[in-house]
C-alpha cells in the first residue's frame, strides 16, 4: 500500500477516512503517531476521495510539509 509505504519515510500528514475499517485505521494511525505525523479523520470515505478526485479514498499521506501545513490550518 502507497500510504504505509510514504507513513515509513516521507510522509508529513495522515488523512484517514472516518469509515475506513477498525483495523486498517488502527494500523495506520499507529503506524503513524510511532514516527511523530499528525492525523486528521476529516469526514468519510467519499468526502475524503472527492478531495482527490476518486470516488472514494480511505486514507491519503501527504508529503509536501507546506501542503500539510495548510491542510491542518484549514482544518482547525
Amino acid at each position: 500500500m502507497a500510504v504505509r509505504q510514504s507513513l515509513a519515510t516521507k510522509a508529513r500528514l495522515l488523512l484517514v477516512a472516518t469509515d475506513a475499517a477498525e483495523r486498517t485505521r488502527r494500523q495506520l494511525v499507529d503506524a503513524a503517531r510511532s514516527r511523530g505525523i499528525p492525523v486528521l479523520l476529516p469526514g468519510d470515505r467519499y468526502e475524503l476521495g472527492r478531495c482527490c478526485g476518486q470516488e472514494e479514498t480511505v486514507a491519503l499521506a501527504i508529503e509536501d510539509e507546506g501542503f500539510a501545513a495548510a491542510i491542518c490550518e484549514s482544518l482547525e
